[in-house]
């Protein structure tokens, strides 16, 4: 390594849910170690907890932080100090708060994974979203999005220049997805000879409701759809699928280490979502060998599906066509897949790197 590259790195979450976010992330981190082997990896974390927190700290040195902002801002700044980090990752949009606590030094990158302007937020929390990230976005070095329909996002209800912000797909895929996918379906699936997936948190974004609506529909009074996921929805959504008499078709698995052995099994993966970024279980899926059924939500589906092309893009909230797609599926009616070879951990890590190392060349 050059004396321009980066050695030190901090890395900044919010905890070790089984998120997207943070899936990625360790994988992301993961292949960066396992590339750069000079590269010292030091994850702080908010709330040291969650499915992945096990897996994190095997595999990487992590830091929780103190409860409170201002005590985690002293934290970081500290923490900076004692490990002499020259760069800073913060892992999702809102944590580039704390840029404001870095020494002048210390590079920084932000990742925004979500639209800036949410479905379900008013217009008011929406424009706080928007003027925080504006100042926030401006004061660290670069601006990483996961798809190109998110950076023009950014850009353009910003105002920034196309300089600061570039677009680096997740590191959603490994060489330990495909025997993950091998493993047996646990013995509560086996009497299901053909079924539908999602997986997702349990969330008004992942669009739940929107499914149980599709899952009424006369066309697929015979198909069964398995949601797997946890979130503050579940309760609310137990209830629903009661009511609607979905209960022999609807089936709420819970959390999993490995869905992918779910999604392997399954005839198509699923996403109803209101707004993503970009949603790696599609991704994912694809890899599999899975059909592919979305709704063309900002952002993402439509630039991983071609516009369609390579798997059903439904138009957002269109449930008639949603639950028609699903059918084409049901009957055969398969489309082709896209090519998912950009989302390899390898080739993200590589692109982080040299990101990393062009900031200190500027410097």
């Amino acid at each position: 390594m050059s004396e321009h590259d980066v050695q030190r790195l901090l890395v900044v979450m919010e905890s070790f849910v089984m998120g997207g976010v943070e899936r990625v992330t360790l994988r992301l981190l993961q292949a960066l170690q396992e590339q750069y082997t000079k590269l010292n990896i030091v994850v702080a974390v908010q709330q040291n907890s969650g499915a992945l927190a096990t897996e994190f700290s095997q595999t990487l040195t992590v830091v929780e932080l103190p409860p409170g902002s201002i005590a985690q801002a002293k934290a970081l700044r500290g923490l900076v100090t004692q490990q002499q980090s020259q760069l800073v990752l913060f892992t999702k949009g809102g944590l580039s708060r704390y840029q404001l606590c870095l020494p002048r030094k210390v590079r920084s990158v932000v990742v925004q994974h979500v639209p800036l302007a949410l479905p379900g937020l008013s217009n008011g929390k929406n424009l706080l979203r928007r003027v925080f990230a504006a100042l926030c976005f401006r004061l660290v070095d670069k601006v990483v999005t996961v798809s190109d329909g998110l950076n023009q996002d950014v850009c353009t209800s910003l105002k920034l220049a196309p300089t600061k912000v570039v677009t680096i797909y997740n590191p959603v895929l490994t060489e330990a997805l495909a025997g993950m996918a091998e493993q047996p379906l646990p013995a509560q699936m086996l009497p299901l000879t053909s079924y539908f997936i999602c997986v997702g948190r349990l969330d008004y974004q992942k669009g739940y409701d929107m499914l149980l609506k599709i899952w009424q529909q006369p066309q697929l009074q015979q198909q069964h759809v398995c949601i797997i996921g946890d979130g503050p929805l579940l309760h609310e959504l137990s209830e629903q699928i009661v009511q609607l008499g979905l209960s022999e078709r609807v089936h709420l698995l819970g959390s999993h280490n490995n869905p992918y052995c779910f999604m392997r099994h399954a005839t198509a993966l699923l996403l109803p979502s209101r707004f993503e970024g970009l949603p790696t279980v599609l991704v994912e899926a694809a890899a599999l060998g899975r059909q592919l059924v979305a709704f063309d939500c900002p952002y993402g589906p439509a630039e991983l599906l071609n516009e369609g092309r390579d798997g059903y893009l439904i138009a957002a909230g269109d449930i008639t066509a949603f639950a028609d797609a699903v059918a084409q599926v049901a009957h055969g009616q398969y489309k082709p897949l896209p090519d998912v070879s950009a989302f390899f951990a390898a080739a993200a890590a590589e692109n982080y790197f040299q990101l990393f190392t062009q900031l200190f060349k500027r410097h």
